[in-house]
């Protein structure tokens, strides 16, 4: 890839050749030979406890380190930028979602989803608030003063989902997004999460144990101490 092409590459494509993340004595945490997603479209990562499912995750974020290789959204390889401009690309470009919410519990839910103004220039911050109050709203949540410690699983998960949403990221990662709810509420979830992505053309990449969700996305990539093991479906 020439740097004029590389530079016309969409920041929601990802090229990974060769990656490897490792711990300080060198254990193979994970190992991908290759791996390419469209943009706009959907990819699962599945596997046993402890496959290493997450650690990619964090690795396309650069919340994890690459050891080796290339991680590619666009134009940038995430695998060769240091911890601070990592950072900063996730900020502008990505919304990440977590099993465990990670909300501020003493805040309401549109305090929650808005924060992504916090790491913006002030000019943005109003905007980012309307997107979050618009998501919000959109996922049934009120965005009233009521402090989200009084929430349900289920709507806390939506409020998380919401903040992910507000900056307009090209690119959604999610990480047992639904781990924490019951059937008829992950469900739900799941489904406004997809309809969310797929009307902005947002690629999305989920780890997830649920059968029901990794059969609703394009691609599946399935793990085993580290490496793929098992592919269905095309991006």
């Amino acid at each position: 890839m020439t740097p004029s092409t590389a530079n016309l590459e969409p920041v929601n494509r990802l090229t990974v050749e060769a990656l490897a993340v490792r711990t300080a004595s060198g254990r193979r945490l994970v190992d991908i030979p290759a791996l390419d997603l469209q943009p706009g479209s959907s990819l699962g990562i599945s596997g046993p406890s402890g496959a290493g499912k997450s650690t990619l995750l964090y690795a396309l974020a650069g919340l994890v380190p690459a050891s080796d290789g290339r991680i590619q959204w666009g134009a940038t390889d995430l695998a060769q930028l240091k911890e601070a401009p990592r950072a900063s690309f996730r900020a502008k470009h990505m919304g990440l979602i977590f099993q465990d919410f990670l909300l501020f519990e003493e805040l309401d839910a549109l305090a929650n989803a808005a924060l992504p103004g916090q790491f913006r220039q002030r000019t943005e911050r109003e905007r980012l608030r309307d997107n979050a109050r618009r998501h919000l709203q959109r996922l049934g949540i009120e965005s009233d003063a009521r402090r989200v410690v009084s929430f349900s699983g289920g709507e806390r998960q939506r409020v998380a989902v919401a903040r992910a949403l507000a900056g307009d990221p090209p690119v959604v990662l999610a990480d047992e997004p639904t781990a924490s709810l019951h059937r008829e509420a992950a469900d739900r979830l799941i489904d406004d999460l997809l309809a969310l992505v797929n009307e902005t053309q947002r690629t999305l990449v989920i780890v997830s144990h649920d059968k029901r969700i990794l059969e609703r996305l394009d691609r599946v990539i399935e793990l085993n101490d580290g490496r793929p093991t098992q592919e269905a479906g095309d991006a």
